[in-house]
């Protein structure tokens, strides 16, 4: 219940602020984008949203991918954090890329 009270609260604050003006903050997060684009009507809108969203999922593809084989240490706790984390992203990703991106993420993993 109380996601749902957030949610709407969350969608009105949008709506008064503007979508369209909300979707060109950098700042802007994951949920709000969803919500703007489970409210809106605009299709040119919902493309623009999910082109936002892949892109922010193809830049945190790409880091994990450049940082994952240089986390090293594994007797230190935070590393070992920061390696799984880098680890979890490349996994969710390996359903939804291209093979030639899937072989790669498949070496980095050495799976």
């Amino acid at each position: 219940m109380k996601s749902t009270f957030e949610d709407e609260l969350r969608t009105v604050l949008l709506q008064e602020y503007g979508f369209k003006k909300a979707i060109t903050r950098t700042d802007i997060s994951e949920k709000d984008l969803s919500l703007i684009k489970q409210t809106t009507d605009s299709a040119q809108l919902k493309e623009h949203i999910t082109n936002i969203q892949t892109e922010r999922q193809n830049d945190e593809l790409k880091q994990a991918l450049a940082n994952y084989p240089n986390v090293k240490h594994p007797d230190n706790v935070g590393t070992a954090i920061l390696k799984k984390n880098y680890a979890d992203t490349l996994l969710a990703a390996l359903p939804n890329v291209n093979k030639d991106q899937q072989t790669l993420i498949k070496e980095v993993l050495e799976m």
